[in-house]
C-alpha cells in the first residue's frame, strides 16, 4: 500500500469509527486486533500499512466491503458487495488470525458465531 493509500485507509477507518460511535478499543476487539495496532492504522500522521490478515480481520470485524475499505470503491455495506456487482469482493469464507474460518454468508445472515 502506498503512503496515500495508507492515509486514505486511515480516513475510512475514522469514518467508520465516527459513524458507528466506536472507541479504538471497541474497533480493535471487534477485529481481533490489539488496541495499539488499531491506533497505528488510525494514525493521521504516519498510518501503519495493514497486511492482508489485518485487512481481512477488519473487513469481517467491522462488516465492511474490502474493496471500499482498501480502495474506497463501491459501498462500505458488505451485503452490497456481491460478485455480480463488485469484482473481487469476498464471498463464502475467509481465514482470520484469531477466529479461524469465517463463513461470511452465515455471519451476514446472523447465523455465524
Amino acid at each position: 500500500m502506498t503512503s496515500d493509500l495508507a492515509h486514505d485507509f486511515a480516513e475510512r477507518l475514522h469514518t467508520l469509527k465516527a459513524e458507528r460511535d466506536l472507541t479504538v478499543r471497541e474497533m480493535a476487539e471487534r477485529c481481533g486486533l490489539g488496541k495499539k495496532r488499531m491506533e497505528n492504522y488510525l494514525s493521521r500522521h504516519a498510518p501503519t500499512q495493514p497486511g492482508l490478515d489485518a485487512l481481512a480481520a477488519i473487513a469481517v470485524g467491522l462488516q465492511v466491503a474490502p474493496n471500499w475499505l482498501v480502495l474506497g470503491i463501491g459501498s462500505p455495506d458488505i451485503r452490497k458487495a456481491s460478485p455480480d456487482r463488485t469484482p473481487g469482493s469476498i464471498r463464502g469464507g475467509i481465514m482470520t488470525p484469531d477466529r479461524g474460518q469465517i463463513d461470511l454468508d452465515d455471519d451476514l445472515n446472523g447465523s455465524g458465531s
